[in-house]
């Protein structure tokens, strides 16, 4: 296999789809998969400043370059749905409403291995794989592996870990990734994981352009920021209409203004 550009975008990604053969009706797949990525990251950035999208974009074009069927590609593109995904409730965790969401765009297949990637004992099962083979893992655990060592191996595009120093022991090595990847029988992926080290082996980013490890992980669009004076004593507020009808509260409403710092 020769070195293949990894997706970053999904336009890259449904482009490369294409070249890999994949008929218009499974690309759409990823297309519905896509928009919810989008709908549940928007706003979210890794530590190194890199786009939560462009992560999951790119793990799923991992899996897709390695030959990993419809339903792993579009279970990659989702796969932090559940534990980093905004679903509006606050909470990192499946609910009943999630899970539904999820089959609804993704089918119960794929949605299955977005559930079981956030609580799979990653580390320690793909050492248990590479100690004793592929028939230390389940056939769901082998999908789960598969996906989690594209996820790592995603972790190092771009030099990803150099601009985050404080944060590469927490990704796998990329020689450890393609032996796991040799062991669970991906060939595809193991050469992807070498190619990537060969890619960012020599790659030296400068000390000020490194990122500290609590760089902002979300970004809030400033336009969806209410400002407490707006809500308060904005033109269409609760208050400024009751200051019409009501004697007396114009008053009370210029004293307000002035404490909130209106106009």
């Amino acid at each position: 296999m020769s070195a293949v550009p990894i997706a970053q975008t999904n336009l890259q990604l449904l482009n490369r789809l294409g070249d890999l053969g994949w008929s218009e009706t499974d690309r759409r797949r990823v297309v519905t998969a896509y928009d919810l990525a989008v709908e549940l990251f928007t706003g979210e950035y890794r530590a190194s400043g890199k786009s939560f999208v462009a992560h999951l974009v790119g793990t799923a074009a991992i899996v897709a370059e390695a030959g990993g069927t419809v339903d792993e590609t579009t279970a990659a593109l989702l796969h932090a749905a559940y534990f980093a995904g905004d679903f509006g409730d606050g909470r990192g965790f499946p609910t009943e409403r999630k899970v539904a969401e999820l089959r609804r765009v993704l089918g119960p297949d794929a949605e299955a291995l977005v559930a079981a990637y956030g609580p799979w004992p990653w580390r320690a099962r793909i050492a248990d794989l590479r100690r004793q083979g592929l028939d230390a893992l389940t056939p769901r655990e082998q999908s789960v592996a598969f996906l989690r060592l594209a996820n790592e191996i995603e972790e190092h595009v771009d030099g990803a870990q150099e601009y985050v120093p404080a944060h590469e022991p927490r990704a796998l090595a990329l020689a450890d990734t393609a032996a796991g990847a040799v062991a669970l029988g991906r060939p595809g992926l193991a050469h992807i994981a070498e190619q990537v080290a060969a890619d960012t082996e020599h790659r030296a980013v400068p000390d000020r352009l490194r990122r500290p490890p609590d760089a902002p992980r979300r970004v809030t669009p400033r336009s969806t920021t209410t400002r407490l004076r707006t809500r308060v004593t904005g033109e269409h507020s609760v208050l400024r209409r009751a200051a019409r009808r009501i004697p007396g509260a114009r008053d009370a409403l210029h004293v307000i203004r002035r404490r909130t710092g209106g106009q």
